[in-house]
């Protein structure tokens, strides 16, 4: 069965509204596909492996991944790992100096769940970008981002996917709402390459 996945962002949970809009259109025109978007640990140590192992057990019947913002980041790693493609909405390029702003205790206004961020965490996600100026492997990703972006800056993601093939929206914010629109674009990429790649 095809299996699409969906990786959140930063403090943010499964349920957001980008994955609903994908779980409504495959619902809509694709209702033999499964859909996951599951809550992520806040931890960046326990996401990876949280990760890992969802996308591991899925096994051969993954056929892409969707990842926003930070889940974007955890999406592309894990796309070049498993040679699957992957749609990245506004994603973070390398998490690790952003994280030095969030040092210290939080808790998750959306699941409720508490974690401490420390400078450990930092290093660990240093590891994990590596130390290329570019995506090694940019055809297996679409980039949607948005000129607004009020959190990230999305020349950083223009440059370090400079040859993925993108979408760009004027205007558009670190949410995104105009995904809502794109579902099609990025279901069809995330199909028709993971068809190339088996073939």
């Amino acid at each position: 069965m095809s299996t699409f996945v969906y990786l959140h962002g930063f403090m943010s949970a499964g349920k957001s509204k980008k994955a609903e809009d994908f779980r409504k259109f495959l619902g809509e025109s694709h209702p033999d596909c499964r859909f996951l978007a599951p809550d992520i640990p806040d931890d960046p140590v326990r996401a990876y492996r949280f990760v890992t192992d969802l996308l591991d057990g899925i096994g051969d019947d993954l056929t892409g991944l969707i990842g926003s913002s930070l889940g974007g980041f955890w999406a592309r790693v894990s796309s070049e790992r498993l040679s699957v493609p992957a749609v990245l909405i506004n994603p973070v390029v390398n998490p690790a100096p952003l994280l030095v702003n969030f040092l210290g205790r939080h808790k998750n206004p959306y699941t409720g769940n508490e974690f401490v961020i420390g400078k450990d965490h930092a290093a660990f996600l240093s590891s994990l970008a590596g130390s290329s100026e570019e995506a090694p492997r940019p055809e297996l990703f679409l980039l949607i981002l948005g000129t607004g972006d009020e959190v990230l800056d999305y020349t950083m993601s223009e440059s370090f996917f400079c040859k993925s093939e993108k979408i760009i929206v004027p205007g558009g914010s670190h949410r995104l709402p105009e995904f809502s629109h794109l579902t099609e674009r990025a279901f069809a990429f995330l199909e028709g390459k993971s068809r190339s790649l088996a073939a």
